[in-house]
């Protein structure tokens, strides 16, 4: 866990274990974005944030994560004409 959790890259990590519960802990303290437990480290789904930590690239990319990642949300009002308040 320390040399893995030491590399300065972490896109993608896999642990292979006989017990399901113990791999899902390992894959919660490793150091990674995305960790694969007892299956392949080349499953890329569409709907879900590819992309790693610390030197492995930056932001998410995936359907929907990408446009958060490269734009800023912003809220703009426009009115034609003057608005008559009550007050």
């Amino acid at each position: 866990m320390e040399r893995a959790n030491a590399s300065r890259y972490g896109l993608t990590a896999g642990v292979l274990t006989s017990g399901a519960h113990r791999g899902l802990d390992i894959a919660r303290r490793l150091e990674a974005g995305i960790v694969h437990v007892n299956d392949q480290p080349v499953n890329d789904e569409p709907n879900m944030p590819f992309g790693g930590v610390k030197e492995s690239g930056w932001g998410r990319f995936g359907t929907g994560f990408a446009a958060e990642e490269f734009t800023e949300l912003r809220w703009i009002t426009l009115r034609g004409e003057p608005r008559d308040f009550a007050f």
